[in-house]
């Protein structure tokens, strides 16, 4: 029983810090960053005078919380899925659906996150630093490096909410159907009913 409670402890740990970060980065970071600067008229002598300078510089702030809060993501999959594979090998019923379904969909937070932490989020910081050094110098490569900025941008936007879904679903699925271990390893057994006087 104390090794289920151990893996739960950790499985809860890194899915509240998780989620709790993606919902808090878009809905609150981003809105006041976006919304406060702007309101500044701050000017950034070293960036173009073409370019809306209040929200790039807002989007430099919030792309650098996003690359730190990357390496949140980094610690927390691996203990998702490893405390989701333990109690799966270990504790839990093999035939129980619930068990299953928080594989598939720790392997669907798997495979988005890392494609969004090592594809999308490149793909849109490097669109965006070529977007920047031509604009002045090359207009028509500046928008074609902007356009290719707002796809992966849009792109990295709808990673972000399916990641906050499968989180989602994850702390339903575990909530609904793994109450305690069901076998193996500190398995909770009843005790026989008392017979009657």
């Amino acid at each position: 029983m104390m090794g289920f409670r151990i893996t739960q402890v950790f499985f809860w740990l890194a899915l509240a810090l998780y989620f709790g970060g993606l919902a808090t980065l878009g809905p609150l970071v981003a809105y006041e960053l976006f919304t406060t600067i702007p309101e500044t008229h701050v000017q950034v002598p070293s960036m173009s005078p073409k370019l809306n300078q209040p929200r790039e510089l807002a989007g430099d702030v919030f792309g650098n919380i996003l690359q730190k809060f990357n390496m949140v993501e980094l610690i927390c999959l691996p203990i998702l899925f490893a405390t989701v594979a333990i109690q799966t090998a270990v504790y839990l019923n093999w035939l129980n659906p619930w068990s299953w379904l928080r594989l598939i969909l720790v392997g669907v937070l798997l495979v988005v996150a890392l494609y969004d932490i090592f594809y999308t989020g490149p793909q849109v910081r490097r669109q965006h630093t070529l977007w920047v050094q031509n604009v002045d110098r090359d207009p028509a490569m500046a928008h074609s490096h902007e356009l290719k900025f707002d796809k992966f941008h849009s792109e990295s936007e709808r990673n972000g909410v399916i990641k906050l879904i499968v989180l989602l679903a994850l702390l339903a699925v575990t909530a609904a159907g793994v109450q305690g271990p069901q076998r193996g390893i500190g398995k909770t057994v009843s005790a026989p009913p008392k017979s009657g006087s």
